[in-house]
């Protein structure tokens, strides 16, 4: 059964090795804090269907962490315990020392499949996170109006998601969540539909706000 375990890989060694190295790098404080977590599911056949097992896992400030593994194993039900979808069964998650309980309202989370609000335009569903940061009407249309214009969808602003192709929708999943700007971003094997270019520009878009805000 251990193939089917999930595993936690760090793309940015590099940077991690040098943290160990560095005490003052090494001391920053966890964002996520993983502490020997389980996740039991209970079906209607009154069986249990243990899709986490004892994880632990730490991320600090600036990382990219990936976590890799079949098919079935449990990453996407990682990522929907740190965003607060439903509890843990055992262990605990912390973000930013505080313990999650319910909605994690303080990390964007891009689903496998993209999920617009079908009743919102393509600008209203991007810039849906900004309405509890406190943008002014300015700032708002202005934010909104540059994450729409680097996934590429400009001119589809008051579109309805019924409208778009299965990649546009994706792309504005994506910038939904960027637009927000929460210290972590939560991933679920979101570039995998887009083509080649879209995925370069918006990986490009990741890489200069992990660095200056996380």
């Amino acid at each position: 059964m251990d193939k089917y375990r999930c595993k936690v890989s760090d793309h940015h060694m590099t940077e991690r090795a040098q943290a160990t190295l560095n005490p003052a790098q090494n001391d920053l404080e966890c964002v996520i804090q993983v502490e020997g977590v389980s996740k039991v599911f209970h079906t209607p056949s009154q069986t249990n269907l243990e899709a986490l097992t004892d994880i632990k896992l730490d991320v600090r400030p600036g990382e990219f962490v990936t976590v890799v593994g079949p098919s079935g194993c449990g990453k996407s039900t990682l990522l929907k315990l740190i965003a607060g979808f439903f509890p843990c069964s055992a262990g605990r998650i912390l973000f930013q020392g505080e313990e999650v309980r319910g909605l994690n309202t303080r990390v964007g989370y891009v689903p496998q499949e993209s999920k617009l609000f079908p009743w919102l335009t393509v600008e209203e569903n991007v810039g849906f996170g900004l309405d509890s940061k406190r943008f002014s009407r300015a700032d708002r249309e202005r934010q909104v109006s540059q994450f729409i214009t680097l996934a590429g969808l400009a001119g589809f602003e008051k579109y309805y998601p019924s409208q778009l192709s299965g990649g546009m929708s994706k792309r504005a999943s994506i910038v939904r969540a960027l637009a927000y700007e929460p210290p972590v971003i939560l991933m679920d094997e979101s570039f995998g539909p887009l083509d080649a270019q879209t995925r370069m520009v918006l990986q490009d878009a990741l890489s200069p706000t992990t660095s200056s805000k996380r």
